[in-house]
């Protein structure tokens, strides 16, 4: 199955697509950090695990032990004006799958600046990591503990996967009539040493500047010119290049209703260089959205429309959903369409409920999104994630997760469905004030060409954690 492209992922499930109140793009936060002095954070991570199947090969059960040894070193520091974060990690993995001894893998590096001031922000980032690619797993969470998918975590190819990148935005004007906001962004993913011809290298670039004018307290309006340049490279290289103009208004008309609006023009070249020869593309057209946000005592209405360039061809999206707000839980609800020039319109939603209970929590979610792969070609994935944790004591706790995704190719000739499920059991205990260990269960299921694959695992994992203050 085709790798998707980077950055192509349009999940209209994603909460908050729509942007309101005039934001631009790249825009910082103008919000200023609480004071805390610099301090310094080692975390440290041993998991040892027999696993019945660890590649999740189909007809394959031969029981592994691996140990993997985890460092983490964090230098934070936090001002009234600005913080800084600067984080390394690396991992020892022993013994590697084929038989040699351990080695350091996984090094990873993330640095995240950030400055603001009354009328000004500025935001840095930049981060490296290297990842070998049969320990890839399609299920991560992000920075918020949103569970994302990753399809590169369904290959079984040997190599690796480096991913670097850097970010730079600045913002003026935060308290005047008129803002300016400036962003710049590059991000690469190469794979080497690997045999699985759907896992294509990418370089993205991507540039934006937005201009704001700030009518009145309620209202303004903007101005937003941005360009985005890709280049995929594999058995198919080809190349991307987007520039987009858009005019836009937010304003509030009352204390619970605020709406943004924005008209403009894209433009979208591609060249295509496979065995078959060479092709190249243009898409020119106009660009709409329109999108709203109802307050009221218990959550938010939302929703909108909106059409735009996206992978060579233009998209429409209708989403309409509610957030509500309850005393000891949320729930938050949203149903879609999405139809591609060239496609059907699919159905796309999201739901998330998260409980607070009296000694635990829970949460569950499900959604269903659009991407495109390699090949241009639309993919549904659906993707399910449950978690239960329960206090037992002080000192220990229980925990359950389910992560389940599902992709489904809708305009291949040769369909192919993928389906790969991970469940997870563990009791945790503090033994001292700063050592954790956790007992635990894995088992996992990779179904594709009715090819199905089972794998069952046991792990025992201890960790200590140490800050440093100045």
């Amino acid at each position: 199955m085709p790798a998707p492209k980077v950055g192509a992922v349009t999940f209209l499930t994603v909460f908050g697509s729509f942007a309101l109140a005039g934001q631009g793009l790249g825009q910082v936060p103008a919000g200023v950090a609480p004071a805390a002095g610099p301090r310094l954070e080692l975390n440290y991570q041993s998991r040892f695990e027999l696993d019945t199947n660890p590649r999740l090969e189909p007809d394959e059960q031969d029981l592994t032990f691996q140990s993997i040894h985890s460092l983490g070193i964090a230098l934070l520091s936090e001002t009234r004006l600005q913080n800084i974060a600067l984080r390394f990690g690396t991992d020892l993995r022993m013994p590697q799958s084929d038989g040699s001894d351990g080695s350091l893998t996984e090094p990873t590096f993330r640095l995240t600046y950030g400055r603001a001031v009354r009328n000004a922000a500025v935001s840095l980032n930049a981060n490296y990591r290297r990842r070998q690619i049969e320990f890839l797993e399609p299920f991560f969470l992000d920075e918020d503990e949103d569970t994302i998918i990753d399809e590169a975590g369904f290959s079984q190819s040997d190599g690796y996967l480096t991913e670097y990148g850097f970010g730079a935005a600045l913002e003026t004007g935060l308290e005047r009539p008129l803002g300016m906001a400036y962003s710049l962004d590059y991000r690469a993913r190469s794979y080497t040493d690997n045999d699985d011809p759907s896992l294509q290298d990418s370089e993205i670039y991507s540039a934006s500047v937005t201009s704001t004018l700030r009518f009145s307290e309620i209202s303004s309006g903007r101005v937003s010119l941005s360009t985005r340049q890709a280049e995929y490279t594999g058995t198919t290289d080809e190349r991307e290049e987007e520039y987009r103009l858009s005019l836009g208004y937010s304003r509030a008309l009352s204390e619970t209703f605020e709406f943004d609006t924005s008209v403009g023009a894209s433009r979208s070249t591609q060249e295509v260089e496979d065995a078959g020869g060479d092709a190249s593309s243009e898409t020119t057209g106009l660009t709409a959205d329109f999108s709203f946000i109802k307050t009221v005592p218990d959550g938010t209405w939302f929703g909108g429309i909106d059409r735009r360039l996206s992978d060579g061809e233009f998209r429409t999206d209708l989403s309409f959903g509610r957030s509500l707000e309850l005393r000891d839980a949320s729930l938050r609800a949203q149903m879609g369409l999405t139809r591609g020039e060239d496609g059907e319109a699919q159905t796309t939603f999201a739901l998330t409920y998260t409980r607070d209970l009296r000694d635990g929590a829970f949460r569950a979610a499900v959604r269903r999104g659009v991407t495109v792969d390699t090949l241009d070609e639309e993919e549904l994935l659906t993707a399910v994630d449950m978690t239960y944790s329960k206090e037992i004591t002080p000192l220990s706790s229980v925990s359950l997760s389910l992560d389940v995704a599902q992709i489904e190719e809708t305009t291949a000739d040769d369909q192919q469905d993928l389906t790969e499920a991970a469940l997870t059991a563990s009791l945790s205990r503090s033994i001292t004030p700063d050592w954790d260990m956790t007992f635990g269960y894995r088992g996992r299921v990779n179904i594709e060409d009715d090819e199905d694959a089972f794998s069952n695992s046991v792990f025992v994992t201890i960790g200590r954690s140490f800050t440093f203050r100045r």
